[in-house]
């Protein structure tokens, strides 16, 4: 991190120092017979728009000494803005890495009586979280029949029961998992009582009167927080793939089917939180 902050404080030096030349630069052309006194002074005035009685003195040069230290004066500001704002987002607001698997498992090892979907977390930040949140809805991208017209229409469904909701500190390296019901019943405000069944056909569209065609489905989770040094908010995305079922009837789980191998409880590895054991077959 230091060394980074070392090359983009050097990147921003560079550039400023290369502006100012180039006005300098200017103002030396512009007053080919004064003293140094005078081009600080020009110089000064010209960093706040307000152009010297020696450069206006130039005569014919004085209109293209104008435009050229307008236009400096304009990449140094854009230089300083886009400077802030990069600092601003990088260091004020840290990039937290905070990495799930890429899919989930399907498995009934959670509580040994229903099957969940799992879907394994880890802080690789470097740095504790705190006041860890957990969001998750169910996305259901349908194609469908509608009085004999085909339609592709997607549908977003609050998942509520489902643990960890909240994280009060997230350690770093340390694993958790996502516990969330393969079999439940979910609501929205146009959508009641739609069946989710994770390892079945999918049979019925989420729209009462339509004819079901095909079918994916994902869950979707947005996990938030607060990075424990700089106590900045932080906000990641995630999407895992459940199912899908094909216009010809046939069903595919796109979940591994067992439960998440073991982890120590400090992870070294990203790649160890994709391991998993098969205990279906």
């Amino acid at each position: 991190m230091q060394s980074r902050l070392l090359l983009i404080i050097t990147g921003y030096l560079v550039a400023l120092t290369t502006v100012l030349a180039c006005m300098w630069l200017v103002l030396e052309l512009a007053l080919p017979n004064h003293e140094g006194s005078n081009l600080l002074r020009a110089l000064s005035a010209a960093m706040k728009m307000e152009i010297p009685e020696e450069v206006l003195e130039a005569g014919s040069t004085v209109g293209i000494v104008i435009f050229l230290l307008t236009v400096l004066s304009i990449v140094l500001t854009i230089i300083n803005v886009s400077f802030t704002a990069f600092m601003t987002s990088h260091l004020i607001t840290p990039k937290v890495k905070l990495v799930t698997s890429q899919k989930g498992v399907w498995t009934k090892r959670w509580d040994y009586v229903h099957e969940h979907i799992l879907i394994r977390m880890v802080n690789f930040h470097g740095r504790d979280l705190v006041k860890v949140q957990v969001d998750a809805v169910l996305i259901v991208e349908e194609m469908r029949e509608n009085d004999g017209k085909e339609e592709l229409f997607m549908c977003y469904l609050p998942i509520e029961n489902f643990t960890p909701r909240k994280v009060l500190i997230l350690n770093d390296r340390a694993p958790w998992s996502i516990a969330i019901p393969a079999l439940m019943t979910l609501s929205n405000s146009l959508t009641e009582d739609y069946y989710f069944h994770v390892g079945e056909p999918i049979k019925k569209s989420f729209s009462k009167g339509k004819k079901l065609l095909s079918c994916k489905r994902h869950i979707e989770i947005l996990i938030h927080g607060l990075e424990s040094k700089a106590y900045s908010q932080f906000i990641i995305r995630k999407s895992i793939p459940i199912d899908e079922q094909s216009r010809d009837g046939e069903y595919s789980l796109l979940l591994h089917k067992g439960c998440f191998a073991s982890l120590p409880m400090r992870v070294e590895a990203e790649g160890d939180i994709e391991q998993y054991r098969n205990e279906y077959e």
